[in-house]
């Protein structure tokens, strides 16, 4: 019984870094996000969107100069795949 009792501290202090851990991954995609934010508020509907890059599931960098002159719909899947 004094092993199991032994064990909780070291439990209590993991745990406790996994919710700073937790929070702070949260606070700075607040920023983050926020930050693009104030990038979306310079456009308006209907203007050309700025260039970019981002990576594709096909492992692939996609750059929206790479698809000049055709629609492009960038479809994103907030929680795909995590099974939230």
């Amino acid at each position: 019984m004094q092993a199991r009792n032994e064990a909780r501290p070291h439990q209590r202090r993991s745990t406790g870094r996994m919710k700073r851990l937790c929070v702070s991954a949260a606070v700075l995609a607040v920023v983050v996000c926020g930050a693009g934010g104030a990038l979306a508020a310079d456009l308006e509907v209907g203007d050309a969107a700025p260039p970019f890059e981002l990576p594709g599931s096909d492992g692939n960098t996609h750059t929206l100069a790479q698809y000049e002159g055709t629609t492009v719909v960038l479809a994103w899947f907030l929680k795909a795949f995590t099974g939230g």
